[in-house]
């Protein structure tokens, strides 16, 4: 008499269909979209994320997008920049600018403006997309009371699931650290109360450099 091992054994099917191939279209269909409705789908997650949203035609126009979102903010005080964007013409702009340059160098005063590069962003939640790097100090996206995150439009993915693929692409070993942020830090810890900047930023601004390929004919944002 089979013991109760083999009775159960004895029922299952002799084979399993074979699982989905993961390279399978999972993500929804809403967020496989070409570039004009992907920004435009971004932008619209950002503003439900309580973020905010601006475009430049080229990286030589961060700075001055950077001091018009400083003004519109009321802002008056430092503003800290990643070392990638270091070699940009910020001498053009009226802005106090302070330069991270070292695990040292990154003043940690409250109230703080810091600026810096992202590596991807999801337009699917509206999410952007940090990695730690030799230029990219990761403490950038914590600490400061305002955060200003640049994106390249061809880092503006649709889903999740194309940032894996993005990364990989990239590079081969994986980064120290991957953080994804979506919107300002928020929390309804306090009867039920969301309140912004609880741990970490309290306003998020993006601004976004377009594509070549999708530039407006003439004019400058």
């Amino acid at each position: 008499m089979a013991n109760a091992r083999e009775h159960i054994l004895s029922r299952l099917p002799d084979a399993q269909p074979a699982p989905h191939s993961w390279q399978e279209p999972f993500a929804p269909i809403s967020t496989l979209l070409p570039s004009d409705r992907r920004r435009t789908l971004f932008a619209d997650k950002l503003a439900q994320n309580k973020a905010t949203f601006s475009e430049v035609l080229a990286r030589k126009s961060i700075p001055g997008a950077v001091a018009r979102h400083v003004a519109k903010q009321g802002y008056a005080g430092k503003v800290i920049l990643g070392q990638s964007l270091a070699a940009l013409p910020w001498d053009v702009v009226d802005l106090e600018c302070h330069w991270v340059s070292g695990e040292n160098d990154l003043p940690l005063e409250d109230g703080l403006m810091m600026v810096s590069d992202c590596f991807a962003a999801a337009a699917e939640t509206g999410t952007i997309i940090t990695r730690s790097d030799q230029h990219q100090d990761s403490r950038l996206n914590f600490v400061a009371r305002h955060h200003c995150v640049v994106l390249d439009e061809r880092d503006l993915l649709g889903p999740y699931e194309d940032i894996w693929v993005h990364m990989q692409s990239q590079q081969k070993a994986m980064p120290r650290s991957v953080n994804f942020i979506t919107g300002p830090s928020r929390t309804a810890d306090i009867e039920q109360t969301i309140e912004l900047g609880a741990h970490g930023p309290a306003s998020l601004h993006i601004i976004l450099v377009r594509a070549e390929s999708t530039r407006p004919e003439s004019g400058e944002l």
